[in-house]
């Protein structure tokens, strides 16, 4: 059930964000890898990003979830 809110959060954050966006890259990334997400940390992806760990977690509080260990979470209980 939290895998759905994850799905539709970043489903919902490309479809609402600019291309060109930190939100819309970060989205991206997941989305892209969300089968390897399961040992990733929240520096392993903002590197992967080119963005800072503060806007990682700010797009996982905007996106529904308290920051990036619920998101995680959420891909871990799923998978």
């Amino acid at each position: 059930m939290i895998y759905d809110k994850l799905i539709v959060a970043l489903l919902s954050a490309l479809a609402t964000e600019r291309e060109e966006t930190t939100n819309a890259t970060i989205a991206r990334y997941l989305v892209t890898h969300i089968e390897d997400l399961d040992d990733v940390t929240v520096k392993g992806v903002a590197s992967a990003c080119n963005v800072g760990v503060g806007s990682v977690s700010r797009f996982c509080r905007e996106t529904g979830f308290r920051g990036f260990d619920e998101l995680r979470r959420a891909l871990m209980e799923d998978s």
